[in-house]
């Protein structure tokens, strides 16, 4: 520590004392800060303006210790080379401040939408999930091509579980995204149809049907 902070609270404190108590009280103060020098020679009155002002003053002293901890030694120079670290998925719980929340929003009720999901769009690990996407560049269009997918997918099969936004936002969102889409069958397609014949009756409701249709 090399320095410290005078306040003006500090300073209209100790201008009540007498001048030379002042200039003790002062040299105290410095002695406490630079030297961790308790005081045990001050008056009474001192020690009262002291005590009010040691809390503010170790707070101040501790937090320059570890500012000082901190701050590189500039007469050492790095000798060794750093190896590269491999790049990693940006799970950041920061939002990035490019990122309109409202797309977030706007994500996660689509997904509660098609999957009858109640699923918070605050929620912390989504947001993570959904701005590692957005931050390597895909859009809500992207979003809303895996959730279709995936829904036509998955629902009504034994992984509509994973139906979620740790699932479908992952790692394996660009996969998801490029996947060709499956059509579903109709349920009556390749199903044998039964041929039924009307009798004269009701071959003659259905022409009587036809004729109201036609009028």
């Amino acid at each position: 520590m090399n320095s410290y902070t005078i306040y003006k609270e500090y300073y209209e404190l100790i201008t009540l004392l007498p001048e030379k108590e002042q200039q003790e009280l002062l040299l105290a103060i410095t002695k406490y800060m630079f030297e961790d020098e308790e005081p045990n020679n001050l008056s009474e009155r001192q020690k009262k303006i002291f005590n009010n002002l040691k809390r503010p003053l170790s707070k101040s002293k501790e937090q320059s210790k570890r500012r000082t901890k901190q701050k590189p030694n500039e007469n050492q120079k790095e000798t060794k080379t750093k190896p590269k670290e491999q790049p990693k998925e940006n799970t950041s719980n920061d939002v990035n401040v490019n990122v309109d929340v409202n797309v977030i929003k706007e994500i996660i009720e689509y997904l509660n939408s098609k999957t009858n999901s109640s699923y918070r769009y605050s929620s912390k690990t989504t947001q993570q999930k959904i701005n590692a996407r957005l931050n390597e560049g895909y859009t809500l269009n992207d979003f809303i091509a895996v959730i279709d997918k995936k829904s036509s997918e998955w629902i009504g099969t034994e992984f509509e579980k994973y139906l979620c936004p740790e699932t479908l936002f992952g790692t394996k969102f660009e996969k998801y995204l490029n996947q060709k889409s499956k059509k579903k069958v109709p349920e009556w397609f390749d199903k044998k149809i039964d041929k039924v014949e009307l009798n004269e009756d009701e071959m003659e409701e259905m022409k009587e049907l036809l004729k109201e249709y036609k009028q």
